[in-house]
């Protein structure tokens, strides 16, 4: 079948006016949105196969399902002719194909009486690829939008890191990465990752002995990368003194020979060390002990002689603990449109209750 995407936006199409300038002490009116009598829901046609297994009486269940989902008329900022006096305008161009695997299991190891333990997770993998663009031209937001490449792909300088003889933050000039220059008006951007993760999903565990229950689940991801959007603000070699900095500061080269990661530290450098590029990108790996519960529930002669209906204590941890691939992330990596911004992490709790059933 075929469905579609209406955020378009209110009156995205119309073209009208603002009345909210003036000229020479005067009202005026002037043209606001460029609108676009043209535009449509983009379409998605999505295909899935999938498969219920079950074994060993169904103590074993596994789902398996592979997709392709094509999606054309996507909704684009197109660059039109600043004799229009707009830069962009709204347009239904392009096409992309996502594809991949989910896979999720479950099992019951142990299904005894008063012993029991089930194990289970998910898997789950996808591919994008840019099919078509407006004249198959690129277009670069956030994102580099090419034909041929994924939605999501970083566009940025590519960095090389500092300069042991002097200090000085290298870039490599193009993305054969071959020679480097400390003057960034001399490198030419180049794709360097991709904020989609290439798998994900989760691992669950819970195990039961007569009145308790201990459950646990992990979240894992893989295979993107993250860009920190304040880096230049708070790892800047000295460009914003004033403002606090990353820890990593403290270790800026300061002698002939230093091996660091941070350029040397200059009271309001100008240097454009800090400037965007890959030195502000970091692999997204990560693992996450989402959720830890210990709970016993009395037993019924326990709860008809206190006159309840049920009667359970728990105790309750989440978030304890993130294992990153990058060490330094200043960040938490839990985020969802591939950008750190200054995020709140997730908080790390643990609780404890009562659950009394009258």
């Amino acid at each position: 079948g075929q469905n579609g995407n209406s955020e378009i936006g209110n009156y995205a199409w119309r073209a009208y006016y603002s009345y909210f300038g003036s000229y020479n002490g005067a009202p005026t009116s002037n043209p606001a949105v460029i609108g676009n009598d043209n535009l449509t829901w983009e379409k998605s046609n999505p295909f899935n196969i999938g498969a219920d297994i079950g074994f060993a009486k169904d103590r074993i269940n596994i789902t398996v399902e592979w997709y392709n989902r094509k999606t054309t008329d996507l909704l684009l900022n197109v660059p039109v002719s600043l004799t229009s006096g707009f830069a962009t305008q709204l347009q239904n161009v392009g096409a992309m194909v996502n594809k991949g695997v989910e896979i999720s299991v479950s099992a019951d190891v142990i299904a005894m009486r008063d012993f029991k333990w089930n194990l289970g997770g998910n898997f789950a993998t996808n591919k994008n690829e840019i099919t078509a663009l407006y004249k198959d031209q690129e277009f670069i937001s956030d994102f580099l939008y090419r034909v041929g490449e994924s939605y999501g792909t970083f566009y940025m300088p590519i960095w090389a890191g500092v300069d042991s003889e002097n200090g000085d933050a290298l870039w490599y000039t193009d993305s054969t990465m071959t020679t480097t220059t400390n003057i960034i008006d001399s490198v030419s951007p180049a794709a360097a990752g991709n904020s989609l993760p290439k798998f994900f999903g989760s691992l669950n565990s819970q195990l039961s002995w007569k009145g308790f229950t201990l459950g646990a689940q992990l979240n894992y991801v893989f295979g993107n990368q993250i860009y920190d959007i304040w880096g230049f603000l708070f790892a800047s070699d000295g460009a914003f003194p004033l403002y606090n900095q990353y820890n990593t500061g403290l270790d800026s080269w300061e002698n002939v020979g230093d091996e660091s990661d941070a350029p040397q530290y200059v009271y309001y450098n100008n240097s454009g060390s800090n400037t965007t590029s890959t030195r502000y990108l970091f692999d997204g790996d990560y693992i996450r002990l989402r959720d830890v519960t210990l709970s016993y529930d009395f037993n019924s002669a326990v709860v008809n002689k206190l006159h309840l209906n049920s009667l359970k204590v728990y105790a309750k941890g989440t978030n304890l603990y993130t294992w990153t691939k990058e060490k330094n992330l200043p960040f938490d990596p839990d985020v969802s449109n591939g950008f750190g911004d200054a995020n709140l992490p997730n908080i790390k709790t643990i609780i404890g209750g009562i659950n009394i059933g009258f």
